[in-house]
């Protein structure tokens, strides 16, 4: 599962987050490993996603995935933040990074205008900018992908070109729990299917 950049700034839509939520639904039903690959700027706002329901398709994406047993890899390339950004995390999943990666609450220029915006507007216009871009860049040095990463309880950080090397390695160490996984299905025998809407 990857976010598409390049559409919505990779912004999780009301018709993403269902798609998400389908697709980790089917491999679970047939027991197969999911590999997210993260740019997860949040949940898309304005009045067009609040109308189309964006926040519950959202949060019933991260049920899902917070319910997920199949083995699980998650490797943050760039953007992940907000409440999105558990849609692409398993409870036992194997996380990585890359050191392009920015995770937090919110993405820095946004939080330098919520917290700092009486302070911003205090200021006269010429002002103004030199300080938000100011904020910006202190608050920016602590985006630093080291304890970031260990906030987020990653497993390791890489870089890009041995992404799929260990991508690799990945598979072979979780091999024996995908056929686990799809015996124990077996032996319980056939489950119906529920109809969803």
């Amino acid at each position: 599962i990857a976010n598409d950049c390049m559409h919505h700034n990779g912004a999780l839509t009301e018709a993403a987050s269902r798609k998400v939520k389908r697709f980790m639904e089917i491999c679970q039903t047939f027991s197969l490993p999911i590999i997210f690959f993260i740019d997860e700027p949040g949940f898309m706002v304005g009045k067009e996603a609040e109308a189309a329901g964006t926040i519950r398709s959202g949060t019933a994406a991260v049920l899902t995935a917070s319910t997920l047993t199949v083995p699980t890899i998650s490797i943050i390339m760039r953007k992940v933040y907000g409440v999105a950004a558990a849609s692409h995390f398993a409870p036992e999943g194997h996380t990585i990074m890359w050191p392009t990666a920015e995770m937090g609450a919110l993405p820095v220029e946004s939080g330098v205008a919520v917290a700092f915006k009486a302070l911003l507007e205090s200021l006269p216009e010429a002002e103004r900018e030199i300080k938000r871009k100011e904020l910006e860049a202190k608050f920016a040095e602590r985006l630093d992908p080291f304890p970031r990463g260990h906030s987020f309880s990653v497993h390791e950080l890489i870089i890009p070109t041995e992404t799929r090397p260990y991508l690799c390695d990945w598979i072979d160490s979780i091999w024996s729990l995908v056929e686990f996984h799809v015996q124990s299905k077996v032996s319980n025998g056939p489950r119906g299917f529920d109809v969803r809407a």
